[in-house]
C-alpha cells in the first residue's frame, strides 16, 4: 500500500494510492433485490455470531456494496472491521488486511479534517482518565 502525504495549511491528509490489492472481491455478487443496507449488515453481524463466517462474509460483503450507495462511513467501517474478523477466522490473512486497511484509511481521512488549531485549544486537563 501506498500513501501520499499531502499538506494544506495546517491540516495533513493522506490519500491511498490506487492498489490491485485493495479492490473489492470479485468473487461477491450483487446484492439481492429489496435487501437493505441494514438488513444485510444485521444477517451478516448474526451469522458472525453463531460462527457462520462463510455466510457472514456473503451478508457483510453485499452490506458494505450497499453501504457505499449511502455514504454510512461509520457503519461501513463496523463492517469491514467485521468481516475482517470473519476472513481472519476462515485463514483469508490477506483479505483481512485489506479490510483493516480500508478502515485506517477512512478513519485517517476522518482525522485529517480535524486542523492543528482546534486539537492545540482543546483542554487535555478536563479530560477524564478511562477506568
Amino acid at each position: 500500500m501506498q500513501l501520499m502525504r499531502q499538506s494544506v495549511g495546517h491540516v495533513l491528509s493522506y490519500k491511498m494510492l490506487s492498489s490491485p490489492h485493495l479492490a473489492s472481491p470479485s468473487s461477491v455478487q450483487t446484492p439481492p433485490t429489496g435487501v437493505s443496507a441494514s438488513a444485510a449488515k444485521n444477517k451478516g453481524m448474526d451469522n458472525y455470531k453463531q460462527g457462520k463466517y462463510a455466510d457472514a462474509i456473503k451478508w457483510l460483503s453485499w452490506a458494505v456494496i450497499l453501504l457505499e450507495k449511502t455514504c454510512d462511513g461509520a457503519a461501513s467501517m463496523e463492517v469491514l472491521s467485521s468481516r475482517a474478523s470473519c476472513y481472519k477466522e476462515v485463514g483469508e490473512y490477506k483479505k483481512a488486511v485489506v479490510d483493516c486497511t480500508k478502515v485506517l484509511m477512512r478513519y485517517i481521512r476522518t482525522l485529517s479534517t480535524c486542523s492543528l488549531d482546534t486539537l492545540k485549544d482543546f483542554n487535555y486537563e478536563t479530560v477524564e482518565p478511562s477506568t
